[in-house]
């Protein structure tokens, strides 16, 4: 009888698991990150931190793509002036195909600042109500544009003239600002998280809740292993994932073993591997960080009791394995 239980909870709980990923999958569409195409242009003497800021709009899962005033440009003094290769030159741009122009931090901007077809650009794009986004330095492109009129900006202090003689207002040391559809920012280190953000809040695609557990399905053998397959509820996308299994015991420092959980097949199932496991009692705990940087840790995901050794298989969707029951109590009065 006991078997038959567990067959059955495992079944329901894997049906309600899979609604629910449907359910998180629809909501999805409304934030897909992967639509989004961003175009950035950079220009010899690029700044240091531009591979971080790249790195991150990739896991925001953007398409990406880099131009420049040729095929390869040299980094600042801080980059050990290292090359970097661009996707196409911006003569070779059209602006229509992108959701967003990102200028991205550099020194001298030779090339792109006081340049027409750049201005043209950036006109083009803002008539075509696209975001545009510029770090620090490249503020004063956009006052050479001369699209900052009345808007409220920050950037280098140096170019503070300029701004203001372009119709900005300029705030200085200040947090990203968005104004309209014009996104600016200053020290591209400090607050480098907080414009990523602030260009994804402009985008329409930022969100703040973390991801939830829709399902997690465990199978223990060997009686030292568990396999786990987990699923989230996340309208943007998971960016890392995972599981822990704590020693349920007075110690206050109990033994933890974890491993990361990675959707190697892309299906939305994350699995994991945990081995080398006592003869105890585990807690499971999950930690979960989505694209933006969204994260939460679910304790007590499950109790797996490893006491026994042998073949467990068990599927938990809490709180629905006790709704299971109780309709399958009431159709059987």
């Amino acid at each position: 009888m006991k078997r038959q239980l567990r067959v059955f909870l495992i079944l329901i709980s894997l049906f309600l698991g899979f609604l629910t990923f449907l359910q998180a999958s629809e909501n999805g569409k409304a934030l897909n990150t992967s639509d989004i195409d961003i175009l950035l242009l950079m220009d010899n003497d690029y700044g240091a931190n531009c591979d971080m800021i790249i790195t991150k709009f990739e896991q925001f899962k953007w398409n990406v793509t880099i131009a420049g005033p040729s095929e390869t440009i040299l980094g600042c003094d801080f980059t050990g002036n290292a090359p970097f290769d661009t996707d196409l030159l911006v003569t070779e741009v059209n602006i229509e195909l992108y959701d967003c122009l990102c200028i991205m931090p550099g020194e001298t901007y030779a090339y792109l600042y006081e340049n027409s077809l750049v201005n043209a650009m950036i006109t083009n794009a803002l008539s075509d109500n696209l975001i545009v986004a510029a770090w620090c330095r490249a503020v004063r492109i956009l006052a050479d544009a001369d699209v900052i009129s009345g808007k409220n900006v920050t950037g280098h202090a140096d170019y503070q003239a300029e701004y203001e003689a372009a119709g900005a207002t300029f705030n200085l040391l200040s947090p990203p600002i968005i104004d309209g559809n014009i996104v600016t920012s200053v020290r591209s280190n400090f607050y480098q998280t907080e414009m990523c953000l602030a260009i994804a809040t402009a985008l329409g695609v930022y969100e703040t809740d973390a991801p939830t557990v829709a399902g997690i399905t465990y199978e223990l053998y060997d009686d030292t292993n568990c396999d786990f397959q987990v699923n989230f509820s996340d309208v943007s996308g998971i960016l890392s994932a995972t599981i822990r299994m704590k020693v349920i015991t007075d110690d206050p420092s109990p033994l933890i073993k974890s491993t990361l959980l990675t959707d190697s097949d892309h299906d939305g199932t994350y699995e994991g591997t945990i081995q080398f496991l006592e003869e105890v009692d585990y807690e499971v705990i999950i930690e979960v960080k989505d694209i933006f940087w969204n994260e939460a840790t679910y304790n007590n995901v499950a109790i797996i009791n490893n006491k026994t050794g042998g073949l467990e298989t068990i599927s938990i969707i809490a709180p629905f394995i006790v709704i299971a029951v109780l309709l399958y109590i009431k159709r059987k009065k």
